[in-house]
């Protein structure tokens, strides 16, 4: 009896270890192709819950901009932004597509859909793993406010968002 408490748990052990190697043979590590619908359905539902969860941490209150930091902010942009995002921020350069996730077009509904709290975040922060930096020691809070408020503009300029 003893001895089949011992067999069952070592065969279940073997049976995931087999399961998971065959699972990592068929891996492709490759960022070149697309990643499949079940695997973007699982990054962007994570992403989503994580950036949801810490922005709703942040204290960091939108100040009032003046027009000046709107004109500030499209510089801002060009300069640390637009090297994955495009000039416009909706034409990703060859870069910003090379990227594993690619750098969206950030006019269209997949980037459009965060909160102002949560865009801020994820421009302070950040998003560990993909090819998003964070910018929370260049800029600073303003600047990333500002930022927000350009990133605003280019949803009602987009004609298929």
């Amino acid at each position: 009896m003893r001895r089949r408490t011992v067999l069952i748990p070592v065969v279940s052990l073997a049976a995931i270890a087999l399961v998971g190697a065959s699972l990592a043979s068929s891996f492709d590590l490759s960022a070149l192709p697309d990643p499949g619908k079940f695997e973007t359905s699982i990054a962007d539902g994570a992403k989503n819950f994580l950036v949801h969860r810490e922005a709703g941490r942040i204290s960091v209150k939108e100040p009032s901009l003046t027009q000046s930091d709107l004109d500030n902010a499209q510089n801002v942009f060009g300069s640390e932004c637009a090297t994955c995002h495009g000039n416009d921020g909706r034409t990703p350069t060859d870069l910003g597509r090379g990227l594993y996730p690619r750098a969206p077009d950030l006019g269209s509904n997949e980037a459009q859909h965060w909160s102002d709290p949560e865009m801020f975040w994820v421009i302070r922060n950040g998003i560990r793993l993909t090819g998003m930096p964070a910018f929370g020691k260049q800029l600073t809070d303003q600047e990333t406010w500002s930022i927000v408020r350009y990133l605003r503009t280019l949803r009602a300029s987009t004609p298929n968002s």
